[in-house]
């Protein structure tokens, strides 16, 4: 399992910690965020579809709420985060990996 711990973020043009929070404080319901824990730029929000139990991200690139496809790196330790409309990379995240049994 892929357990993201860091991130690109394109505001610091550097690999940052990632923190993740709440898309508006106090309201998990409606999402979160991923964000540089440095400067607090937004890489990729994850909102709830009503119904379903996918997950929606919005597309600057499409200007659309895609549901996001993960696509593994051929450097262990990073996927790329991609709209599945589009193709567009959305984010890089980087982490661990842990084998399960």
């Amino acid at each position: 399992m892929f357990q993201p711990t860091h991130l690109h973020c394109r505001r610091c043009a550097a690999t940052r910690p990632l923190r993740f929070a709440h898309l508006l404080s106090g309201e998990p319901a409606l999402g979160t965020r991923l964000e540089c824990e440095a400067c607090s730029n937004i890489a990729l929000t994850l909102i709830p579809t009503p119904g379903a139990a996918t997950q929606r991200s919005f597309c600057a690139n499409c200007d659309s709420f895609c549901r996001p496809r993960i696509e593994a790196s051929a450097f262990t330790g990073n996927v790329w985060v991609c709209c599945s409309a589009c193709g567009a990379a959305l984010a890089t995240l980087y982490g661990n990996t842990e084998k399960t049994a």
